[in-house]
């Protein structure tokens, strides 16, 4: 089997919470680093993924 795609999301709005997180922590195809958010306030933390 071919390594995981490392990956990270530019946002972590509804859509980002609901659907592109969870799928990419549980898909074994994939390796979830980081969230890159623009508004502070809006940051979220997200267990196994670096902050950016």
């Amino acid at each position: 089997m071919s390594k995981p795609i490392v990956t990270g999301l530019m946002a972590y709005g509804m859509s980002g919470r609901i659907f592109h997180a969870p799928f990419l922590t549980t898909n074994p195809g994939f390796t979830f680093k980081a969230v890159v958010e623009r508004h502070e306030k809006s940051r979220q933390k997200i267990p196994g993924c670096d902050e950016l």
